[in-house]
Order: structure tokens, then C-alpha cells, then sequence
């Protein structure tokens, strides 16, 4: 041992939304918001906005989420106010339950 303490990072979550519609967001995992900003741009749904275009701000209601599936991520998301579509239905809190018995998502 060298005495040296072992850097762990500390993954955070983060909602990366555009500044343009307001109408695009994501959540992202990353040690810091411009982390999360880099590993959104050019991904959908941000393909056609410039990076100057982007915002990164916390989500600690995500923290911690980073390995769930894409399905349990949603539904906490939901949980958490967000709204999702999946084939043509809206999916928020009012439905979710519905969604989740009905195989929306």
C-alpha cells in the first residue's frame, strides 16, 4: 500500500432538457452536469440541438437508478412527475398503474 486513498467516483443523476421547445429532457447518470451534458449531446432525443442548447441540473430523485432497467427507470420516473408515450397512449401518474397491468410499458 502506498497510503494513497482510492478515488471512488460518485455517480449522480441528472435531467438534461434543451433551452430551445423546452419540450426535450433526459435523464443521464454522471459524476457532474457537464458529464451528463457531453454524454446527452447528440443522443436522441438532442440530435438537432447545439450544445450551447442544453441544461444539466440534479435529479436526486433518480440517484441511485443507474442499473435499473429501462421499465423500472420509466416508472420511477413516472412516479416522480415525468410523462411518457408508449404506442399512442399517454403514460403519467394518473394511468400508471394501468400501464403497468396492462403491459404499456
Amino acid at each position: 500500500m502506498n497510503g494513497k486513498k482510492e478515488v471512488v467516483p460518485v455517480i449522480k443523476a441528472y435531467v438534461v432538457e434543451e433551452r430551445i421547445s423546452y419540450e426535450h429532457q433526459k435523464i443521464v447518470f454522471a459524476e457532474t452536469a457537464t458529464q451528463a451534458k457531453n454524454i446527452a449531446y447528440g443522443c436522441e432525443p438532442f440530435e438537432d440541438f447545439n450544445y450551447i442548447e442544453l441544461y444539466a441540473s440534479r435529479a436526486k430523485y433518480a440517484d441511485g437508478h443507474e442499473n435499473d432497467s429501462e421499465r423500472d427507470l420509466t416508472i420511477h420516473l413516472i412516479r416522480n412527475g415525468w410523462f411518457f408515450e408508449s404506442g399512442g397512449e399517454l403514460i403519467d401518474s394518473d394511468n400508471l398503474e394501468q400501464a403497468i397491468a396492462e403491459n404499456w410499458i
